[in-house]
């Protein structure tokens, strides 16, 4: 199913050669930008972690709470529910 919509699409352009050529060169050039990223990253990861650290930590206490608190809604919701239908249930 891929290769041939990749066929109709690619083919009013230009041929499959072409177009290879120009994704290997696309990768090839986000592959030089990651690797580079990476490696400046790496370098500085101490000053980064200055800010990222506590960061990261907010957002993960942050998603727990709110994990939390949806989990405590969701069972008394679920609770409410049964004790609002157990009059229709008996």
């Amino acid at each position: 199913m891929k290769s041939s919509v990749a066929r109709v699409l690619v083919n009013p352009i230009c041929d499959h050669d072409l177009f290879l050529l120009w994704t290997a060169g696309g990768a090839l050039i986000w592959n030089i930008i990651l690797a580079y990223a990476g490696y400046v990253l790496g370098q500085n990861f101490r000053d980064i972690d200055k800010y990222v650290g506590p960061a990261a930590t907010a957002c993960i206490v942050g998603a727990v709470i709110l994990y939390l608190w949806r989990l405590a809604a969701g069972d008394l919701a679920a609770q409410g529910l049964s004790h609002a239908l157990g009059w229709a249930l008996r």
